[in-house]
């Protein structure tokens, strides 16, 4: 698959997503960085952190499919991807046992 053109960590964050591996998921990130997590809980500040978290919700994931960029626009030293999550419905088993189910409406490109 082509990305569009964006910064080699922006780049690496977006193939270790699409590869499940966190570890190279969260070495995309500076020891201070900061991940949003568009659904879950406020952010979550330094290298170490974001890689605990990621390393503990990917499991949950049957199957993750990783994040797709479909546009990026970097402006001096920050970068907004426009990405979209798999086209096929996707179950997270949370800590609790629950689990929670969701389609994605997006048409693929």
């Amino acid at each position: 698959m082509t990305f569009p053109a964006m910064p080699a960590a922006v780049l690496q964050f977006f193939t270790a997503s699409q590869n499940a591996d966190a570890d190279t998921w969260a070495a995309a990130f500076a020891d201070d960085g900061v991940f949003h997590d568009p659904v879950g809980p406020p952010p979550i500040t330094g290298r170490a952190a974001i890689h605990r978290f990621i390393a503990s919700v990917l499991p949950g994931f049957h199957p993750f499919l990783g994040l797709t960029p479909l546009q990026a626009h970097t402006v001096g030293n920050q970068v907004a991807v426009s990405w979209r999550g798999p086209p096929s419905p996707w179950t997270a088993h949370r800590p609790t046992g629950r689990a929670s189910t969701s389609t994605n409406s997006t048409t693929p490109a």
